[in-house]
């Protein structure tokens, strides 16, 4: 089982890749989570609902610096 860096799925637009979406990391624990999660994705992939309108908690959003803590040396 894998797990990132900051403990937090990665959820949202792939940052840089327009009409790319990433829901992953929702692992262990964060299962629970996937439910309501993947209603927000679908909001934003259907409706163009930008993120911070999804419903999803702020800290699950895929950003550049969340993507740099999970590249290991």
């Amino acid at each position: 089982m894998d797990t990132m860096a900051d403990s937090f799925p990665h959820v949202g637009q792939v940052p840089g890749q327009p009409n790319h979406y990433v829901l992953a990391g929702l692992n262990g624990s964060g299962m629970s989570m996937i439910f309501l999660t993947e209603k927000g994705i679908a909001k934003m992939v259907r409706e163009k609902v930008k993120f911070e309108k999804s419903g999803i908690p702020g800290i699950f959003k895929s950003t550049d610096e969340r993507l740099k803590l999970e590249v290991h040396p």
